[in-house]
């Protein structure tokens, strides 16, 4: 399961148990199960992520990856003029909500190096007797990713090492003193 996938559970866990305006209608899929008289809700998706090499000038794969946690809210208000700015209080406490519940998720944060960057955006629009709107705030998480090139190359391909056959243990010591030294051939007889 990719590591993005436990961050999104975090963050769903989170908002799920923060009391945010949308109570337990916080989402972890693309397919949102509601329709308008269903929100305010939450949808919660890890898209993204991108590695950057940490092992400047060596093969061997190191990473710090950076997760794009995107978090989606919609609210919608009835009435007329006033329903607009009812919609704007919404998406502001909503957002606030949502900041502060990932942002202070233990478990979330100790599952990362940091919080690297925040983005955020508000839209509303007006369709005939209400008003409904959407805050969309992304998260940039870091954190290491380090591949082992042997224990976790996959099965199905074919060895890379070479079978080890001998194993020669000689010192280089002062002339007239005793040579120590050990040689093992492998493999061993059973």
């Amino acid at each position: 399961m990719p590591y993005r996938a436990t961050l999104r559970g975090y963050a769903v866990a989170a908002l799920q148990g923060s009391a945010t305006l949308a109570g337990q209608s916080v989402f972890p899929s693309a397919d949102w199960p509601t329709v308008d008289p269903d929100y305010p809700a939450i949808l919660v998706q890890c898209y993204r992520e991108k590695k950057e090499s940490r092992a400047k000038g060596s093969q061997i794969p190191q990473f710090i990856a950076t997760a794009v946690l995107a978090v989606t809210a919609r609210v919608k208000a009835t009435g007329g003029a006033e329903a607009g700015p009812n919609v704007q209080m919404l998406l502001d406490e909503l957002e606030d909500q949502i900041f502060l519940a990932i942002t202070t998720c233990q478990p979330l944060l100790q599952s990362i190096q940091r919080v690297s960057w925040v983005d955020s955006d508000q839209e509303i629009s007006a369709k005939s007797q209400y008003h409904a709107g959407e805050v969309r705030i992304n998260f940039g998480l870091e954190f290491p990713v380090d591949v082992d090139p042997l224990g976790d190359r996959p099965a199905a391909l074919p060895s890379i090492t070479a079978p080890l056959k001998e194993v020669d243990l000689t010192w280089t010591v002062p002339q007239g003193t005793p040579q120590p030294g050990l040689v093992i051939d492998l493999p061993q007889p059973e």
